[in-house]
């Protein structure tokens, strides 16, 4: 089961909402909020080493306006070694290309995909779910 989560979307209101579901059903410990992802990569490096701090799931929108999905995917993927705690991925978005979920799922931390707007019942099936996944470190 999980108790820390992160969740990176740029809109605020879904922000919003996704909080208030989670404090109404208490899903998650703890749950940080980001609307930019840069600034959620940064989190994860200033506190690799903090394990309490670490999410073990971090659920990201993927129509980031400050950098390319892609290229956020591959550089949680260069940090992912150095964090004290590694946390998986789900992605929010049902417009990816084929293209774009094929080079998504080479990730190993990549864990499924799930509409823009996130369901009460798709957090519950996060929050119960034995995220680890094991990386050569």
């Amino acid at each position: 089961m999980l108790n820390n989560i992160m969740f990176i979307d740029n809109s605020p209101l879904n922000n919003q909402l996704t909080e208030t579901l989670n404090k109404k059903n208490q899903l998650f410990e703890t749950a940080n909020f980001f609307i930019n992802p840069i600034e959620a990569l940064e989190f994860l490096v200033q506190n690799h080493n903090h394990i309490n701090e670490l999410p073990e799931a971090i659920v990201a929108d993927a129509n980031f306006q400050e950098i390319g999905f892609i290229e956020f995917s591959r550089t949680l993927n260069s940090i992912i070694p150095i964090l004290a705690k590694k946390p998986i991925l789900y992605i929010k978005n049902f417009a990816l290309s084929q293209n774009e979920r094929d080079v998504l799922n080479e990730f190993e931390f990549v864990k499924g995909y799930f509409n823009k707007t996130i369901s009460l019942n798709e957090l519950m099936e996060i929050s119960q779910k034995d995220n680890r996944f094991s990386s050569a470190v």
